[in-house]
């Protein structure tokens, strides 16, 4: 059955609205045939919405309307459509954190949040990156090469001992310019070198200075800068390992990511 993938944060809410609805003929100037949208085409099958969290609240209503009763109105239309349409949705926003922020509408948060697969970045699963590797290489230039027949030992610890903030877009970018260059030794090396730049440049941003440190006027002051201290030390100290750190300190994921959220740490 159908499969169809939105990516909602490229899309202005106006236009969103007629991709998910679609629209009658002179619903708006030109507006010349009937417009199925992706509910409709979807219907039977599944319909993917990724970015969830960028969609504006109009838009929320709307959609929380269709899961609610399974039924919608294209844009100028009075007859109701009824659709059969699994939800899957994807985002990289923290949507409880939106929720208390008034971004996202909490009834819409608990009707997606029937089961909930939390991916870690990148950086948090180092194990993945040479199969990702092997992956892209494929992908990229047709040879199934294993990571290790382009990259040497060090160069792989190099690679995934890297923060990757961009997950595996930024990763396959570097595979990608890695391999036009695959005979050109110094911009492989300049490749490499501009992953532990980020790193040397991470550690610097996280070591939290002495003079910082002192510049408390209350005690809840002290308690914060004390708390923000304590996190910073242990980013550093896991690499930004934040499953390895969340065990250490026996506390929720979600907890965690509030306080890096609320120090500005993530």
């Amino acid at each position: 059955m159908p499969f169809i993938i939105l990516r909602c944060g490229a899309m202005p809410k106006d236009l969103l609205e007629n991709e998910l609805f679609g629209h009658e003929v002179g619903a708006f100037t030109g507006a010349t045939r009937v417009k199925r949208g992706l509910f409709e085409v979807a219907d039977r099958g599944t319909l993917f919405l990724d970015e969830i969290g960028e969609i504006d609240p109009g838009n929320q209503v709307k959609i929380l309307d269709v899961i609610e009763t399974g039924k919608f109105r294209r844009l100028g239309g009075n007859e109701e459509i009824l659709v059969d349409v699994r939800i899957i949705t994807a985002t990289n926003r923290n949507l409880k954190d939106e929720v208390e922020e008034g971004r996202f509408r909490q009834d819409l948060f608990f009707r997606l949040n029937v089961l909930y697969v939390f991916i870690p970045p990148l950086r948090e699963r180092k194990k993945d990156i040479p199969s990702l590797i092997e992956h892209f290489i494929k992908a990229k230039s047709g040879d199934p090469g294993k990571a290790g027949s382009y990259f040497s030992v060090e160069e792989m610890e190099t690679i995934t001992g890297g923060q990757w903030l961009g997950n595996s877009r930024e990763l396959l970018n570097f595979v990608e310019k890695t391999l036009v260059f695959n005979s050109n030794k110094i911009k492989r090396d300049e490749f490499l070198k501009e992953i532990e730049t980020v790193n040397e440049k991470i550690g610097t941003e996280i070591e939290p200075s002495a003079e910082a440190s002192e510049k408390v006027e209350t005690f809840e002051a002290f308690i914060d800068n004390a708390e923000k201290v304590f996190l910073t030390q242990m980013l550093k100290k896991y690499k930004y390992n934040k499953t390895k750190i969340i065990n250490e300190l026996k506390i929720s994921r979600a907890k965690f990511y509030r306080l890096l959220n609320k120090y500005k740490l993530n």
